[in-house]
């Protein structure tokens, strides 16, 4: 299921979803019963199959959740960002189909690398015995997100494809990969 706000997520409805989804453990539909009928809540469905008007999708659950249909259910709703928030949840026909309508796409290499980045920051942290503040924490992973963006736009930029992340995401990291195992004189 899912949840849609027609009038647009506001800071006051983000807060009662957060402390539903962080505070309660609980799911959309009690988000919907505390939002004062500002949140309708559809069970059963997926949000991408239909043409509600939205800025911004964010799969974030399974697999190749959002195909091409989906895609072209968004576009037709205006929708201008997609960002994976989960391992690979569109479909490569939908990623091709994001690109074709214009909508930008932040794949989920990029988009969802903050996991992986704070799992990463804990194991420094514990390595080196520190003890950092979620203040401290938060402003690393921004740092590091940042550059993944920064990495991402840049180098789609230098292989002629402005604007598709996608693509400056795969060749960043490829080109990382490459070099790290060059200096180490593996090749």
């Amino acid at each position: 299921g899912y949840v849609y706000a027609e009038g647009g997520i506001d800071e006051e409805l983000l807060k009662v979803i957060a402390y539903v989804k962080n505070d309660q453990r609980a799911g959309l539909e009690v988000a919907a019963q505390l939002s004062e009928g500002r949140l309708a809540f559809v069970p059963g469905e997926k949000p991408w199959k239909v043409d509600y008007a939205a800025d911004v999708a964010l799969p974030c659950a399974t697999q190749n959740e959002v195909d091409a249909d989906d895609v072209q259910a968004l576009s037709r709703g205006g929708c201008r960002y997609v960002a994976e928030g989960a391992n690979m949840p569109c479909t490569a026909a939908a990623c091709d189909m994001l690109h074709r309508h214009g909508i930008r796409f932040g794949p989920a290499k990029a988009a969802n690398a903050g996991g992986v980045a704070v799992s990463a920051l804990e194991m420094a942290q514990n390595s080196a015995r520190l003890s950092w503040t979620r203040e401290e924490v938060d402003k690393l992973l921004e740092g590091i997100m940042d550059n993944i963006f920064d990495a991402s736009m840049n180098t789609a930029e230098e292989f002629g494809q402005p604007h598709n992340y996608q693509v400056g995401a795969n060749i960043s990291g490829f080109l990382k990969v490459a070099n790290s195992v060059i200096e180490q004189g593996s090749v």
